[in-house]
């Protein structure tokens, strides 16, 4: 008789020890972070873009013309973080740089025809990956948890 493959579901994972990690914050922050970042890729599929990098689209899309200053404090990540981020975006054509008509040492910034196609597909999985973070909470909860988060998003800035 052939030996059935073991069910990986049915073989119960060692006990460990998470010392105080299910008391922090940030353990479940985190922990959070990453099934929603799982599902985003899911709902938002072979494009492999990452929320981050949909942010900065959806920002440029809505804001043409922003410099990479002003993006840069939105979107709340340094000047050396952010440069290697649009320069992959204009490599790949979705985003346009051009010199700032009002001052020549900044650069203008604003979505091509090709990132325009892109965020308009992306939006539609983000949609999706949305609703699916909505379905597990009621809508008091839904509008309590932004109200959480933006208070400790701001509270934790302040320390900076």
């Amino acid at each position: 008789m052939a030996k059935q493959p073991k069910d990986k579901m049915s073989t119960p994972a060692p006990a460990l020890d998470f010392g105080r990690l299910p008391e922090y914050y940030g353990y479940h922050l985190r922990m959070a972070q990453q099934a929603d970042y799982a599902d985003f890729a899911r709902e938002v599929g072979k494009d492999g873009v990452s929320p981050g990098r949909f942010s900065l689209l959806t920002l440029l899309g809505r804001n043409p013309g922003i410099t990479q200053s002003a993006l840069s404090q939105a979107v709340g990540l340094d000047k050396s973080t952010l440069t290697p981020a649009l320069d992959q975006l204009v490599r790949k054509g979705l985003v346009l740089r051009r010199k700032a008509t009002s001052d020549k040492r900044s650069y203008a910034l604003s979505l091509s025809p090709k990132g325009h196609a892109l965020l308009g597909r992306l939006t539609q999985g983000v949609e999706r990956h949305e609703a699916n973070v909505a379905a597990l909470l009621t809508p008091a909860e839904q509008k309590q948890l932004l109200v959480l988060l933006k208070r400790i998003t701001l509270g934790l800035k302040q320390g900076d």
